[in-house]
């Protein structure tokens, strides 16, 4: 099941910060605009209960702002779990010239991405994935500078400066820090005993029948968290979170694991949007 959620963040981005679970309603994102992209956050069951994407130094979703061979140039870029090994980090995102109002190209880590070495990235083509057409080399792990060399497959060098900034270079905020936080929770699933089970049969039956949730929330990062006006866009502190996942989980007589993932559709002009999928 696919679930959309639209929300207009009014006076700009920065008015709205919370943790929000996708509610149940579907809507269309505006197109007059390129949106800002993350890659789908896959849940990670290895996690343990209550852990944030980000649990190690610098991941989640980052925006820069600064120049490439002095063109002026925005680079969005997720650091999230892998979706094919939620245990592993991968690195990727999109860039684009400000001064040119084409595409954006591609940006990826060699997997599995490595927080603390000096970030490479592969830049790529969105209609052609298997060509390259360019290579980011920084100088230091992924932070809020890079700095570095890019080269074009010919061998052309330019070299590249980037600041994290979520603003237009003019004040105006265009896009909202974020970060996904799972929270997990399994109860003991209690099926009838069929009526020519043993004891033994049914307890290994049951042993192997996990039952739970793994729901992810979006938490927007910012200073205005705390404001009185934003109670109701606020995420609930870890303790509720867990309880309204065990609910949830109580609730349902069946045995499934049942998992979500989360993707951010549109991050950009006081709109976001994200869709989760269970």
């Amino acid at each position: 099941m696919k679930s959309l959620v639209l929300k207009l963040l009014t006076g700009g981005l920065a008015v709205a910060s919370g943790c929000h679970a996708a509610a149940d309603k579907t809507t269309t994102t505006p197109t007059a605009a390129r949106p800002a992209t993350s890659p789908a956050s896959s849940p990670p069951p290895q996690l343990p209960a209550d852990a944030p994407v980000g649990a190690v130094p610098f991941t989640g979703y980052h925006r820069y702002r600064g120049t490439v061979g002095g063109q002026p140039v925005t680079v969005e870029l997720t650091i999230d779990s892998a979706r094919e090994k939620p245990a592993q980090l991968s690195c990727a995102g999109f860039y684009g010239y400000d001064r040119h109002a084409a595409g954006g190209l591609v940006l990826s880590a060699p997997r599995p991405y490595q927080p603390r070495q000096p970030l490479v990235l592969t830049e790529t083509d969105a209609a052609h994935a298997n060509q390259p057409t360019g290579r980011w080399q920084a100088v230091q792990a992924a932070g809020p500078t890079l700095t570095g060399t890019w080269r074009s497959p010919a061998g052309r060098q330019l070299p590249f400066s980037l600041h994290e900034d979520y603003t237009d270079g003019q004040g105006q905020l265009m896009a909202v820090r974020y970060e996904v936080v799972y929270t997990e929770a399994t109860v003991p699933c209690r099926p009838e005993r069929e009526a020519d089970e043993t004891k033994a049969a049914y307890r290994a039956r049951i042993a192997d029948s996990p039952h739970g949730y793994s729901q992810p929330f979006l938490h927007l990062l910012g200073s205005d968290t705390l404001r009185p006006s934003l109670q109701a866009l606020q995420c609930p502190v870890p303790a509720e979170r867990r309880q309204q996942i065990r609910k949830a989980a109580r609730e349902d007589d069946g045995c499934t694991l049942h998992t979500a993932s989360l993707h951010v559709d549109y991050n950009a002009y006081g709109l976001l949007a994200w869709s989760e999928y269970w």
